[in-house]
């Protein structure tokens, strides 16, 4: 699906993974999440910030990203600006887990090529992790940007108080 009235460019290569610090797990997006954040890429000026929950399946030590939500119609978007209504956040959530999928994070776009969080993005982070009813370490949060991934996607772990970003082990 084509978002802002664009065809998505096809940059994302097949299933980003990356390896999350010493834990011996591995963080990898599937072919479906990472079109879902090519659509919503800010290439154009007018291009407003997108964003939604990330959805994972855990297994032994793979945590395999299958679904990213979002924007929603009533979500506030602007050039520089991106926030979800929390009581369709939490449906979204609670219909995600019917399905066996897990709510482990957000992703939100920058017009940047190469994303980085900005300062109210590490106060998200946090208050997320802290705010969210979970059994986690932490919680993953990823920033899309305008390059070709893995370049343009900033992929971090959070656990409330320290946001790491990790390094592709693939692409």
């Amino acid at each position: 699906m084509a978002a802002e009235g664009r065809v998505p460019d096809v940059c994302s290569p097949a299933m980003l993974t990356y390896e999350i610090g010493t834990s011996g797990q591995s963080l990898r997006f599937t072919d479906a999440v990472l079109d879902h954040f090519d659509a919503y890429r800010q290439l154009l000026p007018g291009s407003r910030e997108a964003g939604g929950h990330l959805f994972a399946r855990v297994e032994d030590n793979l945590v395999e990203i299958v679904h990213a939500s979002g924007p929603e119609p009533k979500d506030l978007r602007s050039r520089l600006l991106f926030a979800f209504r929390k009581k369709a956040a939490q449906r979204i959530i609670d219909a995600r887990f019917a399905k066996g999928e897990h709510y482990v994070g957000d992703w939100h776009t920058h017009p940047e090529d190469i994303p980085s969080p900005s300062g109210i993005d590490q106060t998200t982070m946090a208050s997320r992790f802290k705010r969210s009813d979970h059994g986690l370490r932490s919680m993953i949060f990823c920033i899309v940007g305008r390059s070709p991934f893995p370049e343009g996607l900033a992929v971090l772990v959070h656990n409330g108080v320290l946001g790491v970003r990790l390094t592709s082990a693939s692409g």
